[in-house]
């Protein structure tokens, strides 16, 4: 019986582990994946992400997934040159959205520290108004820059 109670809780254990690992992506072995903007001002990477989460509660009334499926790391430094064109300085909330094929960038700047709903989405409503081509389907959000500092929303292509 002991050895049954046993080898539950190890297969209880396993479980958990494997189901944790697959649940926050995390990658064992995998070297860990950044793509920096030319002047350094935005870094898109997991980390970078996980930093955004814990200011989220003070930057806006809504979250930004992560979008790890980018796919195309040349779009996506496309996309930061635009993003360091923008020379976002000063403390103010900004929300950043993009266009991928033509790296054709749309901001909301916040009127308060925190963001409302309406000013979360007004940058990639933007970009999908401009895009119906394709149905907004190329436009993803960016980046939101809070208090001087900038998060990235896009993950690097995997290697």
């Amino acid at each position: 019986m002991l050895k049954r109670i046993i080898l539950l809780a190890v297969f209880a254990f396993l479980a958990l582990a494997v189901s944790s690992v697959a649940y926050f992506g995390l990658k064992v072995g995998q070297p860990k994946r950044e793509v920096m903007s030319p002047s350094g001002a935005l870094v898109c990477s997991r980390e970078n992400y996980a930093d955004y989460l814990k200011v989220l509660p003070q930057a806006g009334r809504m979250g930004i997934d992560f979008f790890d499926r980018f796919g195309d790391d040349a779009a996506l430094r496309r996309m930061l040159i635009a993003f360091d064109a923008l020379a976002l300085t000063g403390p103010e909330t900004v929300v950043v959205a993009g266009e991928r094929a033509r790296a054709q960038l749309y901001t909301s700047v916040c009127r308060d520290t925190q963001c409302t709903l309406e000013e979360m989405t007004a940058a990639q409503t933007s970009c999908m108004e401009d895009n119906m081509a394709d149905f907004g389907n190329g436009c993803v959000y960016l980046a939101l820059r809070y208090q001087g500092s900038n998060f990235c929303f896009i993950a690097p292509a995997e290697e």
